[in-house]
């Protein structure tokens, strides 16, 4: 290596060590995180979120999330989880709200409002420059990164659990349309009328893919004319669900009517869960 080389090398590693003593020095340590909430995610059991849908409330319990309000149903557990993190969002900066006009903030009279816990947060307009959120919490005002708009402002129906059947319930008879669909104590199944070479496994497989169903989302429903009823009974004497019939195409829409709210399905859930027929030669082979 060359001398002038020697010396560049010389040269970057003395700033690299002056760069660090003035980092160390007094007034130059790395600013501590401060987070939005002391509470963290997985210690919130209880949550009310006011937007210009509505309120939604939701509870945990027994380790999962149910909605208490506007309607009583399982909760998508994915989407609270998501909304649960604002709780441990940054604060980039605070400042005290007494004093201040509010209105500038979009705090004197917030759209959207987030009780965890019973501790309330107020949630304002964004800065025009970096688009972070001002969020109110007591006296004290925060900016966070705007990263919960979309969760923050969803009505109740995106928080509905996609399960058409609930968590922990086992189907005891499937009625549709055209046919019904019975397990046995033995835990078979058997359609009525049974279709014309309708396999025992087809049977089932129809019975398997209603236990299993799951929604691609949820929405309130539209009040659209309804094409048929789904009967499902559960096993234990729970409560039957009843589903209407809403489209076919170009997807599947059950609702329910009794909640106000509606499942969107594949399309190619309504050749499995609503039609028995038997299988084509090709399958046969």
């Amino acid at each position: 290596m060359g001398r002038r080389a020697w010396v560049n090398v010389w040269l970057v590693a003395t700033l690299a060590v002056l760069a660090w003593v003035v980092w160390q020095e007094p007034g130059h340590a790395p600013k501590p995180t401060v987070n939005l909430m002391a509470l963290a995610p997985a210690s919130i059991t209880r949550v009310t979120l006011t937007n210009t849908n509505g309120t939604l409330s939701l509870a945990k319990e027994n380790g999962f999330w149910q909605i208490e309000a506007p309607f009583k149903i399982a909760a998508n557990a994915v989407r609270v989880e998501d909304l649960l993190q604002v709780a441990a969002a940054v604060s980039h900066s605070q400042f005290a709200a007494a004093g201040k006009d509010l209105g500038p903030f979009g705090l004197a009279k917030p759209t959207i409002t987030l009780r965890l816990n019973g501790v309330e947060l107020k949630f304002g307009t964004t800065t025009a420059v970096d688009q972070q959120r001002y969020v109110q919490i007591g006296d004290t005002i925060h900016l966070i990164d705007d990263l919960y708009g979309f969760d923050l402002g969803a009505d109740a129906a995106a928080y509905v659990s996609t399960d058409l059947v609930p968590r922990g319930a086992m189907l005891a008879t499937i009625a549709l349309p055209k046919l019904s669909l019975s397990r046995a104590a033995d835990g078979k199944w058997s359609a009525t009328p049974a279709p014309p070479g309708v396999t025992e496994t087809q049977i089932k497989g129809m019975a398997d893919a209603w236990q299993s169903a799951q929604a691609l989302r949820v929405a309130a429903f539209d009040k659209r004319p309804v094409q048929g009823t789904v009967g499902l009974g559960l096993a234990g004497g729970q409560t039957p669900l009843r589903y209407e019939i809403i489209a076919r195409q170009p997807e599947l829409i059950l609702a329910r009517t009794d909640l106000g709210l509606q499942f969107y399905m594949p399309q190619d859930d309504a050749a499995r869960l609503l039609e028995l027929k038997p299988p084509a030669d090709k399958d046969k082979k």
